[in-house]
């Protein structure tokens, strides 16, 4: 999780292993992005996601896309 002004980029620089924390999972894939209108509102999403019910709900956007490719 993170933000990012340029998604390309940042996807990119964890899939070739420029991001240490991300480099021994790859290969990756982005199954999931929102796009917000400030930076303050994507920080407190983030806050939220790695809280008890965001986890919750970050469970259910990755269950939901892999039940979607079955």
């Amino acid at each position: 999780m993170g933000s990012t002004s340029n998604l390309e980029q940042r996807f990119c620089d964890h899939k070739y292993g420029k991001v240490k924390s991300t480099k021994g999972c790859r290969p990756l894939l982005l199954i999931y992005s929102e796009e917000l209108l400030t930076r303050e509102d994507a920080y407190a999403r983030e806050l939220f996601l790695k809280s008890g019910i965001g986890r919750e709900e970050k469970a259910v956007i990755i269950k939901n896309y892999y039940s979607g490719i079955v």
